[in-house]
């Protein structure tokens, strides 16, 4: 009867320490959970009957745009980087492949905007 009641106290110590080793990480939840932005960017450019101000136009909607898909990129970034920290935390093998599978789309998207943006003309 002593070795049950030692057994059980040991256990109830210990449980919290089981429990919290199950815990995931905030950092690590927020990178399972992530899912791809929708890009807003979208070019708008105002038609016009003025021949010489839709250059002027066009290059200003462009710029606009360019900007606009350039904080896309670099959020992208931002969050590649977010969740290659998160390792530190500690990862099961099914955490790091869906993290791993996330942060290929956000390598694949970087490298077609590089490809993109080095074939547009300045």
């Amino acid at each position: 009867m002593h070795r049950l009641k030692t057994a059980s106290l040991l256990s109830l110590i210990f449980l919290p320490a089981v429990v919290l080793a199950q815990e995931i990480h905030p950092d690590v939840q927020a990178a399972l959970d992530w899912q791809l932005p929708k890009n807003e960017c979208k070019f708008k450019l105002k038609r016009s009957s003025d021949v010489t101000g839709m250059e002027r136009k066009y290059k200003r909607a462009m710029k606009k745009y360019e900007k606009c898909i350039g904080n896309y990129v670099t959020g992208l970034a931002l969050e590649q980087k977010k969740m290659m920290a998160v390792a530190q935390h500690g990862l099961t093998q099914a955490q790091a492949d869906t993290i791993m599978g996330h942060m290929r789309d956000i390598q694949t998207l970087l490298q077609m905007s590089e490809s993109q943006s080095a074939t547009q003309p300045r």
